[in-house]
C-alpha cells in the first residue's frame, strides 16, 4: 500500500515538472535582460527568437535622448538605462539676461548712429579722408556685429561653441570683447591718424594675448589670474580712449568729441560686463553626467538623475563624455564616466558616488572601459596610457562603494576594452588584453592567474569564448591580429595553446560576435568576415557601406551591424552571405545594439530606437 504521507508517483512527477518549468521560465526571463555591455554573458549573442529585420516597419518606439554619449543601452526588469552628458544650468542666469540686453541694445543704437551720421573731417588730405570713410563703415559694422554676437553668446551659446567646452567658451567670449574694443577705439573721432594707430596697437596686443594663453579646452576653467589678464585689455582700452580725448581737445575747444568718447566707453563697458556675466557669474564648470531610465514596453521616460558636474577630459574626437556602458543586477544600477562613478536604485535615487578630480590628467583618449558586476562587487579596469599614471584593476563593494581591493597592473598600458568574465572549471576568471598580452585575473582577489603573449597594441574590441576556445581579435598601429587559443587546465595552471591566427580584416574598434557556431568580425572600413572559429576557415568576406565603430550583436540567426551614419544592417548568421535587412536611422551611431525581450535597441546621436516586441508607438 502507499503510505498516506507519500504522494502518488503521478502527482510527484507533476510537481517536479511544474518546478522545473518554473525554474526554466525564471531562467528564460532573466535571459531576456541585457544588464551590461554586450549582454548577460558579455558575448552580445542572444537566444531570443523573432527579432526584427526592418527597423522602419518594426519600430516599437523612438525617442530623443537628452545630451550626448556613445554608451550602449542596457535592460533590466523591464527598464532601459542609459548614460549621458549634457550642459547644465549655471548660476545667476537672471543677472545676465537682465543686464546684457540693455548693454547690447545700446551698442546697436550706437552702431546705427555712426553709420548714418558722417561728421565733417575738416581740411585733411584725400588719402586720409578715404581711410576715415572706410573707418566709419568698418566701425559701424563691427559694432553691430559685436552687439549681435553678444546677444547670441548670452541666450544661445550652443550656436557659437559646443556645450561644456570651457576653453572654447573663454576664447570666444574674450575674442568678442577684444573685437569690440578694437571697434570702440574708432568711435572717438579724433580726426587724426592716432585712432588708426590705436587700432593697430590694440590688434597686435590682442594677438599676442591670445598667443600666450594656454588652451584650456581639456582642463579646469581658467584661474582667476587668467581671467584678470583677459579683462586687462578693457582697462587699457579705456585709458587709451582718455588719452586720445586729451590729445584731440586742442582741435575742438567746444568738446565736440565728447559723444565719441562716451560711445567708446559704453561699448568697452558692455564688453567687460558681458565677459563677467558669461565667465564669472556663469562659470563653465564642465558637463553634467547623468543616468536616464525608460520603460522598455512604451519608451516612456521614468527618470533622469544628474550625478555630478566635471570638466571635459581629453578624449579621442569620436569618443564622448559618456562612453562606458552601465551595468545592473535587478536592484542597483552602476554608471562609470571615468571622471566619476555612481550607484543608483531602480527609482533613480543615488545610493553613493565618487568623483575622480584628476581624471583629465590620466587620459588622452577618454574613458571607454565598461564596469563588470561580479557577485557583490563591481570590477573597474583602467589601463593607463603611456606616462599617464598607474594601471589598475579595482573591486568596489556595490552596496557602499568601498574599495575592497586594488591591484596595480605593471607593464599594462593602452587597453580600452571591457574585460570578460569567463567560467573555467568550477570558478570564474576575468580576462583582458593589455599591451602584447592576454591576462586572466581572479575576480575575487585581483590575483594574476595566467597570461599569454599576443601581437596586439591598443586593444579596443571585446573578446569571445566558446567552451575552451578563447578568441582575441583587434589592435592598431600595425600590431593587430585575430588569435584563437585553446585553453586547458584551471586557475594558475591554465594553459593557452594557439590554434590559429589571421591578420585579415581585423577590427580596430567594433567587437566581434560568436553566434550559431560561427565567428563574425567587422573592421572600421565595413569589411565583414565569417570564420569557422575552430579552424580559421573563411566562409565569406564582404563589404558593407560605411564606417563601423559599433560592436556586432547577434540573435535569432541574425547579426546586427550599425554603421557610423546610422545604417542598421541585418546579416544572416550563416556560412552564406545574405543581407536580410537594411534600415537608415537618424543621426550617427557609435553605441552597440542591445537585445532584450524580443526587442533590439540602438542608440544614435539623436534618438534611442526600440524595434520588435509589442508595437507601441
Amino acid at each position: 500500500m502507499t503510505s498516506p504521507l507519500t504522494p502518488p508517483a503521478p502527482l510527484l512527477r507533476r510537481l517536479l515538472l511544474t518546478l522545473v518549468a518554473l525554474l526554466a521560465a525564471g531562467a528564460a526571463a532573466a535571459a531576456q535582460d541585457w544588464p551590461q555591455w554586450r549582454g548577460p554573458e558579455g558575448m552580445a549573442s542572444s537566444e531570443a527568437k523573432g527579432l526584427p529585420v526592418d527597423f522602419g516597419g518594426d519600430t516599437a518606439w523612438k525617442l530623443p535622448v537628452k545630451g550626448s554619449g556613445i554608451s550602449s543601452p542596457i535592460v533590466s526588469e523591464g527598464r532601459v538605462f542609459l548614460t549621458t552628458a549634457y550642459a547644465g544650468q549655471v548660476g545667476s542666469v537672471a543677472l545676465g539676461k537682465a543686464a546684457v540686453p540693455v548693454l547690447c541694445g545700446l551698442g546697436l543704437v550706437l552702431g546705427v548712429v555712426v553709420l548714418v551720421r558722417r561728421k565733417r573731417e575738416g581740411e585733411v588730405p584725400a588719402w586720409l579722408r578715404f581711410l576715415l570713410g572706410l573707418d566709419v563703415l568698418a566701425i559701424g559694422l563691427a559694432t553691430l556685429g559685436f552687439a549681435a554676437l553678444a546677444l547670441v553668446a548670452d541666450f544661445k551659446p550652443e550656436t557659437l561653441w559646443p556645450p561644456g567646452q570651457p576653453g572654447e567658451a573663454w576664447f570666444f567670449t574674450g575674442g568678442i570683447i577684444l573685437a569690440g574694443l578694437v571697434a570702440a577705439i574708432g568711435w572717438f573721432r579724433a580726426g587724426s591718424p592716432l585712432r588708426l594707430l590705436g587700432v593697430l596697437v590694440l590688434g597686435v596686443v590682442a594677438a599676442q594675448l591670445f598667443a600666450g594663453i594656454p588652451d584650456n579646452k581639456y582642463s579646469d576653467p581658467f584661474k582667476t589670474e587668467y581671467r584678470l589678464v583677459m579683462i586687462a585689455p578693457a582697462i587699457a582700452g579705456g585709458l587709451w580712449f582718455v588719452l586720445l580725448f586729451f590729445l584731440a581737445r586742442g582741435r575742438d575747444a567746444k568738446g565736440a568729441f565728447l559723444p565719441g568718447l562716451v560711445g567708446a566707453l559704453a561699448l568697452a563697458s558692455s564688453a567687460g560686463i558681458l565677459f563677467g556675466v558669461v565667465n564669472f557669474w556663469q562659470p563653465s564648470a564642465g558637463l553634467v553626467r547623468a543616468v536616464l531610465c525608460y520603460d522598455l514596453a512604451t519608451g516612456r521616460k521614468l527618470w533622469d538623475t544628474p550625478l555630478f558636474v566635471a570638466p571635459e577630459e581629453r578624449k579621442y574626437p569620436s569618443n564622448s563624455f559618456a562612453t562606458p556602458t552601465p551595468c545592473a543586477d535587478g536592484e542597483i544600477v552602476f554608471a562609470d564616466f571615468g571622471s566619476g562613478y555612481a550607484c543608483l536604485d531602480y527609482d533613480g535615487n543615488v545610493l553613493w558616488q565618487n568623483t575622480v578630480d584628476n581624471f583629465t590628467e590620466l587620459t588622452r583618449y577618454g574613458a571607454s572601459t565598461s564596469p563588470v558586476m561580479f557577485e557583490d562587487t563591481i570590477l573597474l579596469l583602467h589601463d593607463s596610457e603611456i606616462n599617464l599614471g598607474p594601471s589598475y584593476l579595482r573591486a568596489l563593494d556595490k552596496k557602499t562603494g568601498e574599495v575592497l581591493w586594488n591591484v596595480e597592473r605593471h607593464y599594462a598600458a593602452n587597453c580600452y576594452m571591457t574585460p570578460l568574465l569567463m567560467p573555467r572549471g568550477d570558478d570564474w576568471q576575468l580576462v583582458t588584453v593589455t599591451y602584447h598580452t592576454v591576462v586572466a585575473y581572479d575576480p575575487r582577489s585581483g590575483k594574476r592567474l595566467w597570461d599569454v603573449e599576443v601581437p596586439i597594441q591598443q586593444m579596443v574590441p571585446g573578446i569571445q569564448y566558446d567552451g575552451d576556445l578563447l578568441i582575441v581579435s583587434g589592435g592598431s598601429h600595425l600590431e593587430f591580429t585575430t588569435s584563437v587559443f585553446e585553453l586547458s587546465g584551471e586557475g594558475v595552471a591554465t594553459n593557452a595553446e594557439l590554434l590559429w591566427k589571421s591578420r585579415r580584416a581585423v577590427p580596430n574598434v567594433a567587437s566581434p560576435v560568436l553566434h550559431d557556431g560561427l565567428f563574425f568580425t567587422i573592421n572600421d572600413g565595413g569589411v565583414m568576415t565569417c570564420f569557422d572559429p575552430r579552424t580559421g576557415d573563411v566562409h565569406w568576406k564582404e563589404r558593407l557601406e560605411g564606417m563601423f565603430w559599433s560592436s556586432l550583436a547577434a540573435g535569432d540567426g541574425k547579426v546586427y551591424a550599425v554603421s557610423e551614419h546610422g545604417t542598421v544592417y541585418v546579416v544572416a548568421a550563416r556560412p552564406e552571405f545574405e543581407v536580410l535587412g537594411e534600415t537608415q536611422l537618424e543621426g550617427k551611431s557609435f553605441a552597440s545594439p542591445a537585445i532584450a525581450d524580443g526587442r533590439v535597441l540602438v542608440r544614435t546621436s539623436d534618438y534611442l530606437y526600440c524595434s520588435g516586441g509589442s508595437q507601441t508607438r
